[in-house]
């Protein structure tokens, strides 16, 4: 089955690369929000593979440590018909954190 995963998120750690390409000081940490598009066999399963999906496009951004990762919640899932060939959106919206 396909199904259609909002995601939102917080704790992201921007790491230092990124903080000086873009000029940015000290430590900024990030909430976001993010839309996958999974294929797997239950609900569970899609929940897991669209945090996992969103995680492993973070992992280039962040500079979190293994025992501070980012949080994930899921805001929706939506199944999809098979038929449904929307390509799996890809990306992010973040915004700082207060």
């Amino acid at each position: 089955m396909k199904y259609r995963v909002l995601l939102s998120g917080c704790n992201v750690l921007v790491g230092r690369p990124l903080r000086q390409e873009h000029g940015l000081g000290g430590d900024v940490v990030l909430g976001f929000a993010t839309t996958r598009i999974v294929t797997a066999a239950d609900r569970d399963e899609a929940c897991k593979a669209a945090i996992e999906s969103a995680l492993a496009e973070l992992r280039d951004l962040m500079a979190n440590e293994a025992s501070n990762p980012p949080k994930f919640v899921v805001e929706e899932i939506e199944e999809l018909s098979d038929a449904d060939d929307r390509r799996p959106p890809k990306g992010f919206t973040f915004f700082k954190e207060k």
